[in-house]
């Protein structure tokens, strides 16, 4: 019983409340703080200054994909998986990208290599668009 009421005590006891905090220790000071630090790709999306339009037809994002290739931010085998996404696709968008990607008709390396690529492709479209 008297554990009970002293730890009763210390809880409600005005002491803890106001008890001051302690400078930040020693060894604690000299750590490196965090830092974020963006990609190479990351920074290469960025530069680029793509057509407003290269979603709007089939040439332009060809000519697009080649130009993310030349810088070297998709390799050989999504700019051939991209070739053939806008080949084969009914319309130039990501809803359909997505769909003819997920056909059962590909093999599942295909599928992946698809989806990887169509990942990517949103992806610069996202930062393409977002930054300014």
């Amino acid at each position: 019983m008297r554990i009970i009421s002293t730890i009763k005590n210390l809880l409600t006891s005005k002491k803890i409340l106001n008890k001051k905090l302690h400078p930040t220790p020693y060894f604690l000071k000299n750590l490196p703080t965090d830092t974020f630090t963006l990609s190479t790709t990351y920074k290469k999306i960025q530069q680029l200054q793509p057509q407003a339009n290269y979603l709007q037809n089939k040439n332009t994002l060809l000519d697009f994909t080649k130009q993310l290739q030349e810088k070297q931010i998709i390799d050989d085998h999504e700019k051939i998986a991209l070739h053939f996404l806008i080949k084969k696709s009914k319309k130039i968008d990501f809803k359909s990208f997505n769909a003819f990607a997920h056909q059962k008709n590909l093999n599942k390396k295909m599928q992946k290599l698809l989806m990887k690529s169509i990942h990517k492709l949103q992806m610069i479209h996202y930062i393409t668009s977002h930054s300014s």
